[in-house]
């Protein structure tokens, strides 16, 4: 599960989400009454699915699916929401209502 931060400021939330290896498309948040949902999927490069040169000793970078739901505080703009995804950070930024 990445690690997910919530911050509050007197007129928004932000949610900082460790999103390494994430494709932005594959990025999918929304927004409904207090509860924020968030899905990640993250894939192997093509290099890495190829075992020909040899087997992996140690796997300890998540890949696949994960999906995450957090309760905001207190009411919040959904239509207001912004993302971003930058260098694996995915930064969520709602406006309170």
């Amino acid at each position: 599960m990445p690690d997910v931060d919530l911050q509050e400021k007197p007129d928004l939330y932000i949610v900082t989400v460790n999103a390494p290896g994430a494709d932005e498309s594959s990025i999918e948040v929304k927004l409904e009454d207090r509860i924020l949902h968030i899905s990640i999927k993250t894939e192997q490069a093509k290099d890495e699915t190829d075992d020909k040169n040899g087997q992996y000793r140690y796997r300890e970078r998540f890949v696949g699916q994960f999906q995450r739901a957090l309760t905001l505080p207190g009411p919040a703009n959904a239509a207001k929401m912004k993302t971003e995804y930058h260098k694996g950070v995915l930064t969520i930024t709602i406006p309170k209502a």
